[in-house]
């Protein structure tokens, strides 16, 4: 049986971009992060996903997370369109309780 080929991912995004990109289905985007690899972002049918910290965590069903990369590369009323003003809110939620929850980690060592 012949395995299944994974479509070449896209260079990465430019931050300062105006430019929105639109994934096709099957096909995958990187975006720099803040560590050394970057994240991966791709469409398989509806569903949209990265791999950051904050798509993984996001308790829903995955057709409604989102997160600040797939709005960056979409657009922000594609994504709001997508997942609606609660899947923004949770993944805005989300974002700031690990930020929180990092300042406290990094407290706790600093002392």
């Amino acid at each position: 049986t012949a395995s299944a080929q994974q479509p070449p991912a896209k260079p990465p995004v430019s931050h300062s971009s105006d430019k929105r990109e639109k994934l096709e289905t099957g096909e995958q985007v990187l975006m720099p992060g803040s560590g050394p690899k970057p994240y991966v972002l791709q469409r398989k049918g509806n569903i949209y996903s990265c791999t950051c910290s904050i798509w993984r965590s996001i308790d829903d069903i995955e057709q409604r997370r989102t997160c600040k990369h797939l709005r960056q590369l979409r657009g922000e009323k594609a994504e709001t369109g997508r997942v609606g003003e609660d899947g923004v809110r949770k993944s805005d939620e989300k974002l700031k309780e690990l930020l929180e929850a990092d300042m406290r980690h990094r407290q706790m060592h600093a002392a």
